[in-house]
């Protein structure tokens, strides 16, 4: 577990962004995922939350935020990271993975997921939990909500300095490509 840092300037974009996809939603009558459930108010606590979270994982890895506006296919932190967070004390504290399903592509197995622990209602201390695989995710999700259609998976997760090894293996691949192969 560590405790992420997160910058005056990123607490701002997080709110900013959160902001800019509800309204979003709204423009274009799309179901963001917490219109069922949670009021107006704790959708945007949760939106800023998330983006509290995604921000802060990015300032720890000096990986670019690439907010997702719509889009299913960018991976939050970086092209590299995908970040779950979930707001303590809450609706639970485990990591969330959403499966393949008739409305949803379902999450990415192939990238590490972080699971972050937002404290105070969202707008406190960000800590990293661990993470996992979402290859292992999906092989380890048991629990369901019915209303969201998501799987929580239980500890034990990978240590955080697992993922600073791995941050470090992807980011130098990206600056060193492997040589094409021969002809």
């Amino acid at each position: 577990m560590r405790r992420i840092p997160l910058s005056a300037a990123g607490e701002r974009r997080a709110v900013e962004q959160a902001d800019e996809k509800i309204a979003h939603c709204q423009r274009h009558g799309a179901r963001h995922w917490g219109d069922r459930q949670y009021s107006p108010e704790q959708d945007r606590a949760q939106q800023i939350a998330g983006n509290r979270a995604e921000i802060g994982v990015c300032e720890m890895y000096d990986l670019p935020w690439l907010p997702q506006l719509g889009r299913t296919d960018v991976i939050d932190c970086g092209n590299i990271i995908e970040v779950r967070a979930r707001i303590v004390p809450g609706r639970g504290t485990d990591l969330g993975w959403h499966p393949p399903n008739a409305n949803h592509v379902g999450d990415n197995p192939s990238v590490p997921w972080l699971l972050v622990h937002a404290h105070d209602g969202g707008a406190g201390a960000l800590w990293a939990i661990g993470w996992l695989w979402g290859y292992e995710a999906a092989a380890r999700a048991r629990l369901v909500s019915p209303i969201w259609g998501v799987h929580y998976i239980a500890p034990p997760y990978h240590d955080i300095a697992a993922l600073d090894g791995l941050v470090a293996t992807l980011r130098e691949a990206e600056r060193d490509p492997a040589p094409p192969a021969p002809r």
